[in-house]
């Protein structure tokens, strides 16, 4: 809670697979800190993650396979659900391809008005087969669940447009193009209103 207006800090989750993926947050999860969000950020466990505390940020850790693994996402999709229930997100930012899927998916799920994608690049571009399909249909729920997909650059846009993966008015871009930002004003409206 914010102690003068007596209103709740807008919260923001960020979900990625591995714990090697929080390096690209370095700064940014500061700087969102210093700018009045409470930050949350979770991932498989590993030492990465709990470098995040000295961000600002709280730590969670939570066991999702790089790999497709049927029962084991089902129990990281649980898990996140629940998570994401207990810790009330007002903004959830998924990126990598399995926290891309279960968490817009869990975020969806538990009532999170804000959810961003987050789009790297395709890993199903180097598949082919069953494996290239159940991966396109992946990366379609995931884009589908999120409000917005943040691509990485144009180039990458345009493939996920191309593809069929995202619509092209759900798709955007930062500036010329990073992995490193969200235009979080975007959303500062709407929280204020809650």
């Amino acid at each position: 809670m914010n102690s003068a207006s007596g209103t709740r800090r807008p919260k923001l989750t960020y979900v990625v697979t591995a714990s090697m993926s929080v390096g690209f947050f370095y700064g940014q999860v500061a700087y969102m800190v210093g700018s009045g969000w409470d930050v949350d950020f979770v991932s498989s466990p590993g030492s990465e993650l709990y470098a995040m505390r000295a961000e600002g940020a709280r730590s969670w850790a939570v066991p999702m396979e790089r790999e497709i693994a049927p029962l084991k996402d089902i129990v990281s999709l649980w898990r996140l659900w629940q998570l994401f229930r207990r810790t009330r997100p007002s903004l959830v930012v998924a990126g990598t391809p399995k926290a891309g899927l279960l968490g817009t998916l869990a975020a969806r799920l538990a009532g999170v008005p804000h959810v961003m994608y987050t789009m790297h690049g395709l890993r199903l571009e180097t598949t082919q087969n069953w494996k290239r399909k159940l991966l396109t249909m992946m990366e379609r729920a995931a884009c589908y669940c999120a409000h917005r997909v943040h691509c990485v650059s144009p180039s990458l846009r345009a493939r996920a447009i191309d593809l069929g993966l995202v619509r092209a008015d759900k798709a955007v871009v930062v500036g010329p193009g990073t992995c490193n930002g969200v235009d979080v004003d975007r959303f500062r409206a709407s929280l204020d209103t809650q």
